[in-house]
Protein backbone atom coordinates (compact mmCIF):
# COMPACT_ATOMS: atom_id res chain seq x y z
CA UNK A 1 0.00 0.00 0.00
CA UNK A 2 2.69 2.52 0.82
CA UNK A 3 4.60 1.98 -2.83
CA UNK A 4 0.76 2.87 -4.56
CA UNK A 5 1.00 6.20 -2.85
CA UNK A 6 4.37 7.22 -3.25
CA UNK A 7 3.26 6.25 -6.81
CA UNK A 8 0.82 8.22 -6.62
CA UNK A 9 2.27 11.00 -4.81
CA UNK A 10 4.89 10.87 -7.63
CA UNK A 11 2.36 11.38 -10.19
CA UNK A 12 1.13 14.63 -8.21
CA UNK A 13 4.19 16.08 -7.90
CA UNK A 14 5.06 15.76 -11.66
CA UNK A 15 1.81 17.69 -12.51
CA UNK A 16 2.09 20.08 -10.29
CA UNK A 17 6.16 20.91 -10.68
CA UNK A 18 4.94 20.60 -14.71
CA UNK A 19 2.93 23.19 -14.57
CA UNK A 20 4.14 25.60 -12.55
CA UNK A 21 5.86 28.70 -14.22
CA UNK A 22 9.28 28.38 -15.29
CA UNK A 23 10.29 30.42 -12.61
CA UNK A 24 8.74 28.70 -9.25
CA UNK A 25 10.35 25.59 -10.59
CA UNK A 26 13.16 23.82 -8.90
CA UNK A 27 16.01 23.00 -10.54
CA UNK A 28 17.91 20.44 -9.31
CA UNK A 29 19.83 18.66 -11.95
CA UNK A 30 21.33 21.07 -14.63
CA UNK A 31 19.70 18.78 -17.67
CA UNK A 32 16.08 19.03 -17.37
CA UNK A 33 15.60 15.80 -19.46
CA UNK A 34 17.53 13.69 -16.39
CA UNK A 35 15.18 15.70 -14.45
CA UNK A 36 12.58 13.99 -16.63
CA UNK A 37 14.12 10.58 -16.74
CA UNK A 38 14.67 10.44 -12.76
CA UNK A 39 11.21 12.06 -12.08
CA UNK A 40 9.42 8.95 -14.06
CA UNK A 41 11.85 6.43 -12.75
CA UNK A 42 10.73 6.79 -9.30
CA UNK A 43 7.29 7.33 -10.08
CA UNK A 44 7.30 3.89 -12.36
CA UNK A 45 9.31 2.29 -9.80
CA UNK A 46 6.86 2.98 -7.18
CA UNK A 47 3.82 1.61 -9.10
CA UNK A 48 5.06 -1.13 -10.34
CA UNK A 49 5.96 -2.18 -6.66
CA UNK A 50 2.60 -1.59 -5.42
CA UNK A 51 0.27 -3.00 -8.16
CA UNK A 52 1.09 -6.37 -8.80
CA UNK A 53 0.69 -8.44 -12.20
CA UNK A 54 1.30 -8.06 -16.13
CA UNK A 55 -1.70 -6.16 -16.57
CA UNK A 56 -1.00 -3.34 -14.03
CA UNK A 57 2.56 -3.63 -15.63
CA UNK A 58 1.88 -3.12 -19.00
CA UNK A 59 -0.54 0.01 -17.92
CA UNK A 60 1.63 1.90 -16.63
CA UNK A 61 4.34 1.22 -19.07
CA UNK A 62 1.76 2.54 -21.54
CA UNK A 63 -0.13 5.33 -19.33
CA UNK A 64 3.08 7.42 -18.35
CA UNK A 65 4.33 8.03 -21.79
CA UNK A 66 0.88 9.75 -22.52
CA UNK A 67 0.66 11.26 -19.55
CA UNK A 68 4.46 13.06 -19.50
CA UNK A 69 2.85 13.79 -23.44
CA UNK A 70 -0.60 15.76 -22.37
CA UNK A 71 1.44 17.50 -19.75
CA UNK A 72 4.11 18.65 -22.35
CA UNK A 73 1.09 20.06 -24.00
CA UNK A 74 -0.64 21.80 -21.48
CA UNK A 75 2.63 23.79 -20.85
CA UNK A 76 2.42 25.57 -24.01
CA UNK A 77 0.18 27.18 -21.62
CA UNK A 78 1.96 27.94 -18.29
CA UNK A 79 4.00 30.53 -18.44
CA UNK A 80 7.57 30.63 -18.59
CA UNK A 81 7.11 27.04 -19.86
CA UNK A 82 7.91 25.39 -23.09
CA UNK A 83 6.55 21.70 -24.38
CA UNK A 84 9.59 19.75 -25.65
CA UNK A 85 9.08 16.29 -27.51
CA UNK A 86 12.44 15.52 -26.07
CA UNK A 87 11.06 16.17 -22.56
CA UNK A 88 8.49 13.66 -23.47
CA UNK A 89 11.09 11.18 -24.77
CA UNK A 90 13.28 11.27 -21.63
CA UNK A 91 10.11 10.57 -19.13
CA UNK A 92 9.23 7.85 -21.37
CA UNK A 93 12.54 6.40 -21.53
CA UNK A 94 12.72 6.84 -17.03
CA UNK A 95 9.66 5.18 -16.95
CA UNK A 96 10.19 2.31 -18.74
CA UNK A 97 13.53 1.70 -17.34
CA UNK A 98 12.15 1.89 -13.98
CA UNK A 99 9.51 -0.52 -14.65
CA UNK A 100 12.57 -3.05 -16.15
CA UNK A 101 14.78 -1.80 -13.41
CA UNK A 102 12.46 -3.57 -10.50
CA UNK A 103 11.00 -6.63 -12.99
CA UNK A 104 14.62 -7.40 -13.37
CA UNK A 105 15.60 -7.24 -9.82
CA UNK A 106 12.08 -9.18 -8.89
CA UNK A 107 12.75 -12.22 -11.29
CA UNK A 108 16.22 -12.62 -9.06
CA UNK A 109 14.65 -12.69 -5.75
CA UNK A 110 11.59 -14.21 -6.27
CA UNK A 111 10.46 -17.45 -7.24
CA UNK A 112 9.65 -18.14 -10.86
CA UNK A 113 6.70 -17.20 -12.29
CA UNK A 114 5.92 -14.98 -10.17
CA UNK A 115 5.46 -11.04 -11.47
CA UNK A 116 5.54 -9.01 -8.21
CA UNK A 117 3.65 -11.33 -6.29
CA UNK A 118 5.03 -13.73 -3.86
CA UNK A 119 1.84 -16.02 -4.79
CA UNK A 120 2.02 -15.30 -8.38
CA UNK A 121 0.32 -13.54 -11.06
CA UNK A 122 -2.59 -11.40 -8.90
CA UNK A 123 -5.60 -12.35 -11.08
CA UNK A 124 -7.14 -14.80 -12.48
CA UNK A 125 -6.87 -12.91 -15.99
CA UNK A 126 -2.71 -13.25 -15.28
CA UNK A 127 -3.45 -16.38 -14.03
CA UNK A 128 -4.66 -17.84 -17.47
CA UNK A 129 -2.03 -16.56 -19.16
Amino acid sequence: MIFRICGWAAIAAIAILSLVPGDLRPHVLSVSQLEHFAAYLVAASALILGYSGVRPAVTIASALPVYAAVLEILQLWAPDRSARFIDVVASSLGAWTGIALILVVHSFVSPAGAILHPRGPSNEADRAE
